[in-house]
């Protein structure tokens, strides 16, 4: 008799300790939805997705008509970022924006590919620079933003590379923050309209003048309020040029 209450125990706290997601799942998905769907729903939810993310993005999927090949490979995107230690956030947001802005699905899905690769790219260069994960992450988001802003992928990998200089040899007491300012300075000018070049150039002279953190994010609000009263790319080159010779220009 307790050998049976405790099997009977020991089935109940099994029962108990299920995942949770097999429920929201098919809870959460109209019965329509295909199989292969709902088990690449729990696989995003394996990768590290939220229950209520994954299960909320299949179904505006759903609710948008996709086909089923576009919904699969849009969740392969979201996984794929998953297993390379990225944040799926950025991936998953690609889709909420095409949704809203009605684009057709192979477009998002391509949209949320190259969305992937960029931060692929951009994390690759900041775990070169820093162990730390939360550094990781910023400095990451921060260099991807910049490809987004219009950096070229060879213009950001030589600030970071100047940058790799300093840590090499020791010449920047916080050289996390500092290839965070560098990077965030970069991305900046080319949100306000100057070409990846002179910004690369720019970042670059800086580093190479000996510029920390604290006088690299100096010259990028410097530079962002000054461009209210002149053209950013002709500001851009006044700071190259004084770099050359020299000269402080922030």
């Amino acid at each position: 008799m307790r050998k049976g209450l405790i099997g009977i125990i020991t089935i109940f706290l099994l029962v108990s300790a299920m995942p949770v997601w097999a429920d929201m799942v098919e809870d959460g998905l109209p019965p329509t939805v295909s199989e292969r769907v709902r088990n690449q729903a729990r696989e995003m939810i394996r990768a590290g997705v939220p229950e209520e993310d994954a299960v909320a993005m299949t179904r505006s999927m759903v609710q948008n008509q996709y086909r089923e090949e576009h919904t699969l490979q849009a969740q392969r995107q979201v996984i794929a970022a998953c297993d390379e230690g990225l944040p799926p956030g950025p991936v998953m947001n690609k889709l909420r924006e095409g949704l809203a802005k009605q684009v057709p699905p192979e477009k998002v899905v391509k949209a949320m590919q190259t969305v992937r690769e960029r931060h692929a790219h951009a994390y690759r260069h900041a775990r070169q620079v820093t162990e730390d994960p939360a550094a990781q992450k910023a400095l990451g988001d921060a260099l991807a933003q910049g490809l987004a802003a219009g950096m070229k992928p060879r213009d950001m990998a030589r600030v970071q590379e100047r940058v790799r200089e300093r840590v090499r040899l020791r010449a920047c007491d916080d050289c996390p923050q500092l290839a965070l300012e560098s990077a965030l300075t970069a991305r900046d000018m080319a949100r306000l309209g100057v070409d990846s070049d002179t910004a690369g150039d720019v970042v670059c002279q800086a580093l190479e003048r000996g510029y920390g953190s604290p006088e690299m994010n100096r010259m990028r609000h410097r530079f962002r309020n000054r461009v209210h009263d002149d053209d950013p790319q002709r500001l851009a080159h006044r700071y190259s040029h004084a770099f050359r010779n020299g000269q402080d220009p922030a």
